[in-house]
């Protein structure tokens, strides 16, 4: 496994990253709060990804909300396009309503939020005509969450749709989300996770990754989660992340996570 490079020797490889930052246009930037950051994530990478257009999309300077207290937000079939990362030639509307369907049944959301246990869709409602010239789906947001995704001036996480559109896997969003909200920024930060809660992390059972005879497979575990998540992760984001187990007694105790980013070039957020 390869060690954590310093922040010199970052800046002095270029990663394919800054090149495609410097040369596309940027997509968006949305703030979700730490704790919704860090909630089990159940939506496909692509749901996510469009997740992402949406909350980038919110804007208090109007009032949005319809008679049942909810926000409506518009996007066209475009911007969800190029926040996926898929070019407008391989994939069709139906293709994109599966992206969009996969949204709304996988944004329930359930766990504690501001010391409170909380269940609900984020998104659940969607409209949108599939004749007209330009594709715009207009997505209801439940109003009582909205103080988890903007007006946040503290303990939030701030997201560049840029960075995330070219994740294939839906492990390297949740970890790099979750990973992401513990940051400090060009300052290495180090986080430990029993297996139980990386298994939370990802969205997964405690039968997953399980043998016929129940016992826990962990080689592919981490070979399919972990390590692809990682790999991900240092492709296509500022992030460098690296892990280690830490074991008692011949036993994994836990995974240890070390990470940085780092800023390429002054103004990036």
């Amino acid at each position: 496994m390869p060690e954590l490079e310093t922040i010199q020797e970052r800046e002095s490889n270029i990663s394919e990253y800054t090149k495609n930052w410097e040369q596309d246009e940027k997509l968006g930037i949305y703030a979700v709060s730490n704790e919704f950051a860090r909630l089990p994530q159940k939506m496909s990478v692509q749901a996510f990804k469009a997740l992402g257009v949406i909350l980038s999309k919110i804007d208090y300077t109007k009032d949005n909300r319809n008679e049942n207290g909810e926000v409506l937000v518009s996007c066209t079939l475009s911007e969800i396009r190029k926040a996926c990362g898929v070019s407008s030639r391989d994939k069709n509307f139906e293709y994109y309503k599966s992206i969009i369907s996969n949204l709304i049944n996988s944004s329930y959301v359930e766990g504690e939020l501001d010391g409170k246990d909380v269940m609900g869709y984020v998104i659940p409602w969607v409209e949108a005509d599939s004749k007209a010239e330009q594709i715009t789906f207009e997505f209801t947001i439940l109003n009582k969450l909205l103080p988890y995704f903007q007006c946040l001036y503290r303990n939030y996480t701030k997201i560049e749709i840029e960075q995330t559109k070219n994740f294939k896997s839906k492990f390297s969003m949740s970890l790099y989300l979750n990973l992401l909200s513990w940051s400090n920024g060009e300052n290495e930060s180090y986080r430990f996770y029993t297996t139980k809660q990386l298994k939370e992390i990802f969205g997964l059972s405690k039968d997953d990754y399980c043998k016929k005879d129940g016992k826990f497979d962990r080689n592919n575990f981490e070979k399919y989660t972990i390590e692809v998540a990682i790999k991900e992760i240092n492709q296509n984001t500022r992030m460098k992340v690296e892990y280690k187990k830490n074991k008692i007694k011949n036993r994994v105790a836990n995974y240890q996570f070390n990470f940085i980013e780092v800023y390429k070039k002054k103004g990036f957020i």
